[in-house]
This record gives C-alpha cells, structure tokens and sequence, in this order.
C-alpha cells in the first residue's frame, strides 16, 4: 500500500528460469509507484501487471507478442473508434476483492508507449464486462493471506457480430 515492490510473480515463464529470475530482479529494483488507492481513496496493494519481452536483435513478430501475452478478456463490438483498425488493446484499472471479484472498475491513463493507440471509450463497454464477469487472482499481503487490490487488467476488442 506504501507503493513499493513487494514480490514479482511470472505469469508465462520464458522457458529459462535464470532469465525469468533476472527479470523480477531487475524489476524489484527498478519499480517506482504511487500508492494505490483503493475506491473509497485509502490505501491498498497494487497490483500491476506488464510484459518483459527479451530479444537478441529485431524483436518479436506481432503474432508472436499476441500469443504471449494473451488479453485477460476478449469482446468484440460492432465498431471501433477511428485509429484502432480491427482489433486493439486496452488497458482498464480494477478493483479486486479478497475473494478475486471485480468490486471497481474504470479507465486506466496510458503509459507513454501506450499514447497513439489510447482509446478511452472503449472502457465504457470493457468495464461493465469486468465487473460482472471477470474474477481476478486476488493480491497477497507479506504472509500470504488474500488482500484487496487495484490492478490491471487487458481487453482485446474486435469487431463483428457484437458478443
């Protein structure tokens, strides 16, 4: 709740444990956060979840990322705002009960890789979605009892047939 790393947790290993682990180091080190505020703006764990992609060149193919770091929940609309092409990603801050269940949810600002493809709007089709149907992993305190929490979660739109 005071804003600093407390664990890292790796949600789709690499495949090399030692990188994994150098991973979380290197993020335990480095993570800098405000303190999360819970709905009623006291104080809660955070939860922020991002991905590590490491490469020895060029990068990864767009499919490949896709593949890896799947969206927490997938809706598909009958449009999407200008600029978003087929499919797009957004990013949305929950909040999380002891039990997993989504109590909260609204738009979560982008962070800066995130700005030319930021659509705002798409929250208040992806946030109703959550709270009713979404249960997260619920966030730990030190000794490993369920807290509340803020997070992050991922939703990938698409358009077709809305769902």
């Amino acid at each position: 709740p005071d804003g600093t790393a407390q664990d890292c947790t790796i949600e789709r290993p690499s495949g090399d444990p030692k990188l994994d682990a150098l991973s979380c180091t290197i993020y335990l080190q480095r993570a800098k956060f405000e303190s999360p505020k819970w709905i009623d703006g006291t104080p809660a764990y955070g939860v922020f979840r991002s991905s590590i992609h490491w490469t020895n060149g060029g990068g990864a193919p767009e499919k490949e990322l896709e593949e890896a770091y799947p969206a927490d929940m997938e809706l598909t609309t009958n449009t999407l705002p200008p600029g978003a092409g087929t499919t797009t990603k957004i990013t949305v801050q929950i909040a999380v009960g002891e039990s997993g269940r989504v109590l909260g949810c609204e738009n979560r600002p982008p962070l800066p890789h995130e700005r030319k493809k930021y659509f705002p709007a798409l929250a208040l089709i992806a946030c109703p979605r959550m709270i009713s149907e979404f249960t997260a992993a619920p966030a730990k305190d030190a000794s490993g009892n369920p807290v509340r929490s803020v997070e992050t979660a991922r939703i990938r739109f698409s358009t077709g047939q809305l769902k």
